[in-house]
């Protein structure tokens, strides 16, 4: 376990605690709609189970934050690039966010139209539905907790270098 400044570890206790945050609201709203279905087929079984997946990994990432186990941002990095880009294309579409989402994209659908959403955790797996939905989003949300992680690697990594090097 590495020793951590006491603005490195409140930024990692603040990041741990919002990957746990995301995973249980996900987990809740995605438990809540699955409550209501009446009749699920096989397929969208599937997803659900894509979906809890993807929400107890951010669960799981903010935990390996909190106890500062090795690869705690390599694995909270992964879980923000899947939630960077979002596409739906032609009856096929992955939508996944975990926590606070602002997408910003650009709806091909019938016009070119852009899009702005604000929320809280949510996800959308569809495949070869019919549909003919055609859009591509960014998370803004998920961008900026990719460079906060990323500065804070290096922070770390000069963190450590001092330590040694005293």
């Amino acid at each position: 376990m590495d020793t951590y400044s006491r603005e490195i570890a409140i930024k990692l206790r603040i990041l741990g605690i919002y990957e746990i945050i995301g995973g249980i609201i996900g987990l809740y709203l995605t438990f809540t709609f699955l409550i209501s279905l009446v009749d699920i087929p096989e397929l969208i079984i599937l997803f659900f189970s894509i979906a809890i997946a993807l929400y107890s990994f951010s669960i799981l990432c903010g935990i390996l934050i909190l106890s500062r186990k090795d690869k705690q941002l390599k694995y909270s990095s992964i879980n923000h690039y899947l939630q960077l880009i979002n596409f739906a294309f032609l009856g096929y579409s992955f939508k996944y966010a975990s926590g606070i989402y602002l997408f910003i994209g650009i709806d091909f659908t019938h016009l070119i139209k852009f899009n702005l959403n604000l929320g809280l955790s949510t996800w959308r797996i569809m495949f070869n539905n019919g549909g003919n939905l055609m859009e591509v989003n960014i998370n803004l949300v998920s961008l900026f907790i990719l460079l906060f992680i990323n500065k804070l690697k290096n922070e770390i990594f000069k963190n450590n270098n001092y330590i040694e090097a005293s």
